[in-house]
Formats: structure tokens, C-alpha cells, sequence
């Protein structure tokens, strides 16, 4: 999806029950935007869209950071 150019800068939210910090770090190697743990809380969810909204709509922004940096940053989990 990242390859197409209409498609680049769609923030993509993953949903998974895994807990294993190399699923998440892989998602955003490939180009997740948020990792989210199920079961999701609702408050954890809006304020993540919340969040995203700001980025994603906001274009002075830059919201796809470089591989590197993707395998560096927090990762969101709602039950931390």
C-alpha cells in the first residue's frame, strides 16, 4: 500500500492480540501507523485517533518518519 503513491500517506492502524514486541516493530517497519493490543479500550482508542487526526490532517507535518526511526519509536500498546 505505502508503494502507491495515492495510498502513501493513509495512517494505518493495526488491531492485533499479539503481544510480541517483533509483530510490532515489524508493523512498523512496513509502514503501520499505530499498533494497537486487543482487547481495545475505548478511551486508548479515541485519544489514538484523537492523535492521529492532529498528524494526518496537519500538513506541515512529516508523518512517515524513515525506516530507522520506525524501528525506534514507542511503541503504543493501551495496556501499558
Amino acid at each position: 500500500m505505502r508503494a502507491d503513491e495515492q495510498f502513501k500517506n493513509v495512517p494505518v492502524v493495526i488491531f492485533s492480540s499479539s503481544v510480541d514486541e517483533m509483530d510490532k516493530e515489524k508493523s512498523f517497519y512496513y509502514g503501520a501507523s499505530e499498533f494497537m493490543t486487543k482487547p481495545i479500550d475505548f478511551d486508548a482508542f479515541r485519544n489514538t485517533i484523537t492523535r492521529m487526526t492532529r498528524t494526518y490532517l496537519n500538513p506541515g507535518r512529516n508523518i512517515r518518519p524513515d525506516s530507522t526511526s520506525c524501528m525506534e519509536r514507542k511503541i503504543f500498546d493501551i495496556r501499558e
